[in-house]
């Protein structure tokens, strides 16, 4: 599944790179590209996890008085989703979209001679051979990258060489293999740091929340300590290309939610959300009880 992915994101890639004739900025522009077309799903979201925050208070009173029928909680659940227009897994879109986006990016750098300069398994193996690294397709793609002479090879094979190189790293490489060259640490740090800060943004617009339930609550505190951890695995045991994708995608996030919560959600109008309220008597005018006592006498008469 993951390979059909990576098939159709080299081909965005690609147009890319030919252009800007640097992997780094190549990455750089397709992390932007990608966050340009996810935004309308990134409103949607940040609209209906707003309007589910006013809703709570409704949600509340329903687990209350329903708790010992759960088929009815979720009926009118259901009913209160349909009446505000909200999406419960409307806020999971994005997430889902992001992570597919990810793990099909993480098969093209790991193998950018197959997707991004479209060399053949058979021309590959032909590089792997003359640079004497045996098994040059699949994840070897990223040794044959780290190679100073790889492009000569691709240069005799008259193809058209990749630049890997930004600012003086080479993106193909793995921190846990190059642990000694302080340059290889610097995209991971950063990647690092963002990701903190993207928690707190997160965890900051929650709290400012006018509802914020017990559920949601515990979850952001779970994230905040699970995605840096994340991060940390990912920028380590990956290609430095993965962890650069990371942090412009973290640093966009954190972009584009500031920005949707100043020009989107504050102006979403508040919702009449106001309790059920019990019909009161019907009041009995004085001067219709006097009609009614006139009436009776005269039939008594």
């Amino acid at each position: 599944m993951f390979d059909f992915i990576a098939d159709i994101l080299g081909y965005c890639i690609r147009p890319i790179y030919h252009v800007v004739q640097n992997y780094g900025w190549t990455i750089i522009l397709f992390t932007v590209f990608i966050k340009l077309v996810t935004l309308p799903l990134v409103v949607k979201s940040q609209k209906s996890m707003a309007k589910m925050q006013q809703v709570q208070p409704l949600i509340a009173e329903l687990q209350k008085k329903y708790k010992s029928n759960q088929q009815k909680l979720n009926e009118e659940m259901s009913r209160i989703y349909q009446k505000y227009e909200i999406s419960p897994l409307g806020g999971c879109l994005p997430m889902v979209v992001q992570l597919v986006v990810l793990f099909g990016f993480i098969q093209v750098v790991y193998r950018p001679l197959t997707y991004i300069a479209q060399i053949g398994a058979d021309k590959i193996n032909e590089i792997a051979a003359a640079l004497g690294t045996q098994g040059g397709a699949g994840y070897q793609e990223i040794v044959l990258c780290g190679n100073p002479a790889i492009n000569e090879e691709i240069v005799k094979l008259g193809l058209t060489p990749l630049n890997f190189d930004f600012f003086g790293i080479n993106l193909t490489q793995i921190l846990q293999n190059n642990m000694t060259d302080w340059k290889m640490w610097i995209i991971p740090v950063l990647a690092l740091l963002l990701t903190f800060v993207s928690s707190y943004v997160t965890q900051k617009q929650q709290k400012a929340a006018a509802v914020q339930n017990a559920q949601a609550s515990s979850m952001t505190k779970s994230m905040y300590i699970f995605m840096p951890i994340m991060t940390a695995w990912f920028s380590f045991t990956m290609p430095l290309g993965a962890a650069l994708y990371w942090a412009i995608s973290t640093f966009t996030q954190v972009v584009q939610q500031l920005l949707v919560q100043e020009f989107v959600v504050k102006k979403i109008p508040p919702l009449d959300i106001g309790k059920t309220k019990k019909k009161k008597p019907p009041v009995i005018v004085e001067a219709e009880l006097s009609s009614e006592e006139e009436q009776a006498e005269e039939e008594e008469e």
